[in-house]
């Protein structure tokens, strides 16, 4: 989640930038730009006193900064439309981008560990079966899953999903998904319609902003 500022604080940050929002509530300003796409809609969560309070993200005080300089500069609200519109949507991708942090760099160990994987299967340093039949004779041994697929694809931008091909696969194989990229906003991801000798569908809570790449691996 990306970092918020309550309206109390956002109110004592403006005053001390020296940003005046007007007689009367502050809040019906913030509504305003909020209707005519100049912020973002208000967030509401629970603040250090357990009430429910709005919030906003933190890149909103310098938003209202530049657009209080615009106005007195005598830029039009359509001038100011297209200069603010362009600068949103770099922060609010910054935003995520900087949210992610964590999660990228425990992504980052299990993709390096991956990378490690794969390379050691190409030199032969570690046992895996590319044939369904040779899988079979292992049954009622106590071994360890077998890998005997392995691939890469990606989830292209603007979709949640993306079907992934594979004639070895069986109804019931065990399949393993470690993206080597964000996907955000998503946070949450799964393996659906897995079926024989055809293949499976990775799926996302939400669509992704950039193409994610992933790898996948299929064992018994």
């Amino acid at each position: 989640m990306e970092n918020l500022i309550s309206l109390d604080m956002l109110y004592k940050e403006l005053a001390r930038k020296g940003v005046d929002l007007g007689k009367g509530d502050p809040y019906n300003r913030l509504r305003y730009y909020t209707k005519i796409g100049w912020l973002p809609h208000m967030i509401r969560k629970r603040s250090e006193n357990a009430e429910i309070a709005g919030h906003y993200p933190t890149w909103v005080v310098d938003t209202i900064v530049e657009i209080e300089k615009l106005k007195n500069k005598g830029l039009s609200n359509i001038e100011i439309s297209r200069l603010i519109s362009k600068e949103n949507k770099v922060k609010s991708v910054k935003s995520i981008i900087l949210s992610q942090d964590i999660r990228n760099h425990f992504v980052a160990y299990l993709i390096l560990f991956l990378v490690i994987f794969v390379v050691l299967v190409e030199l032969n340093l570690v046992p895996i079966n590319k044939q369904t039949k040779n899988i079979g004779s292992l049954e009622g041994q106590n071994l360890p899953h077998y890998i005997y697929s392995s691939g890469v694809s990606f989830i292209p931008k603007g979709s949640k999903k993306v079907s992934v091909t594979s004639k070895t696969i069986n109804s019931t194989d065990r399949v393993y998904i470690t993206f080597k990229s964000d996907y955000s906003p998503a946070t949450r991801y799964w393996v659906s319609e897995l079926k024989s000798d055809t293949g499976f569908t990775v799926e996302l809570d939400s669509p992704v902003i950039e193409n994610a790449d992933f790898y996948w691996w299929i064992s018994k």
